[in-house]
């Protein structure tokens, strides 16, 4: 992606704390070799700079296109938002001294007080650019599933399936009916899926690779997991929050029927 929606767009312009810090990452050696600070869609200036020069002797323009040469890829992380200018600087700062103490960084880790988790550009923006799903949108019935405590963000769309599959006590007649099974985080659909077969928990035989309450589960009836076909993520329901239209009626339950 080169940019934001413009639903994150605004959310990051909420307030006069308009500024925020970012990094830059090698996604193959899992290196930072960039810390930056801006606002709007900064954060994806310099790897369109660098596609304009290719030939360029600038170190992080180099670095950029070197990356992309290996068919590897340039992640961007936004470290700290909704900061003045002033205090988007200081971090900067102190951020680019720890660099120049310790070479590179290996982990990303949240700050404290004000500070917030190191999310990817992708993650922020299907967390706070989601569209809302409206019921003009519901043109097929979809069964939802919660996995707020399974999302871990930059899970890989086969680590999504992992955890969403089951084992869930679904009502089996509505869960038939319905073409997709879509994965909630946080009320946003994080994971589509299609041609879905249903099959009972005592099938198990370490498929899915979830839970670790298996023994709980088998004392359970009714448990059911699921196997199906993951949906790309141009989709239409991927990325979309049903938040305002759909999360009061069902918000005790982690399953949601949302039915055309």
């Amino acid at each position: 992606m080169n940019s934001f929606n413009q639903g994150a767009i605004n959310y990051l312009e909420e307030g006069d704390k308009k500024y925020y810090v970012y990094a830059l990452v090698d996604g193959e050696k899992n290196e930072v070799f960039y810390i930056g600070k801006g606002e709007g869609n900064r954060v994806f200036s310099h790897q369109i700079e660098a596609g304009k020069d290719l030939n360029s002797e600038r170190e992080k323009l180099k670095r950029i296109n070197k990356i992309e040469e290996s068919g590897k890829e340039v992640k961007k992380y936004l470290l700290n938002w909704h900061l003045t200018e002033e205090e988007a600087f200081a971090a900067e700062s102190a951020l680019i001294n720890l660099m120049k103490i310790l070479g590179s960084l290996t982990n990303i880790v949240s700050g404290h007080g004000d500070s917030h988790e190191a999310f990817s550009v992708e993650d922020f923006d299907l967390l706070y650019g989601a569209k809302e799903l409206t019921k003009a949108d519901i043109t097929d019935n979809l069964v939802a599933f919660k996995i707020n405590g399974l999302y871990k963000h930059g899970m890989s769309a086969q680590e999504i399936y992992d955890s969403v599959r089951g084992y869930w006590k679904v009502n089996i007649q509505r869960a038939s009916k319905c073409k997709y099974v879509v994965a909630l985080y946080n009320d946003i659909i994080v994971g589509v899926y299609k041609n879905i077969v249903w099959h009972d928990k005592n099938n198990w035989n370490g498929n899915p690779k979830r839970p670790n309450n298996i023994d709980t589960i088998n004392k359970q009836s009714g448990r059911k997991f699921f196997t199906a076909d993951i949906c790309p993520i141009s989709n239409k329901y991927y990325g979309k929050s049903i938040k305002e239209n759909f999360v009061v009626r069902y918000e005790r339950t982690p399953i949601k029927y949302i039915e055309k």
